[in-house]
């Protein structure tokens, strides 16, 4: 099941494609952090989804920080997770 936070990305790509649509090929998501609204996007609008444009960085080596505390690293593994889910397409 995915997070909240993806839901509720899904359904504002969802609501944007039905406040205008647009003619167009496929639907890309860019950043990684659009790939929700994307997915929302593609399903309302009926445009096909893809990832065409490959990763370079993964957010791990991007961050500075290291969790201190095992509580903030399970967080992080939920996040993880959350994004894995989403990017199979679970809607």
């Amino acid at each position: 099941m995915a997070c909240w936070y993806t839901r509720s990305r899904q359904r504002l790509g969802a609501e944007l494609a039905r406040e205008g649509s647009v003619e167009a090929d496929v639907v890309i998501p860019v950043p990684d952090s659009s790939l929700p609204a994307a997915i929302g996007y593609a399903h309302a609008s009926g445009i096909p989804y893809n990832e065409a444009l490959p990763r370079t960085v993964t957010s791990r080596a991007r961050s500075s920080s290291r969790p201190i505390h095992s509580a903030s690293k399970g967080r992080a593994q939920v996040q993880r997770a959350c994004e894995r889910t989403s990017a199979a397409g679970a809607w």
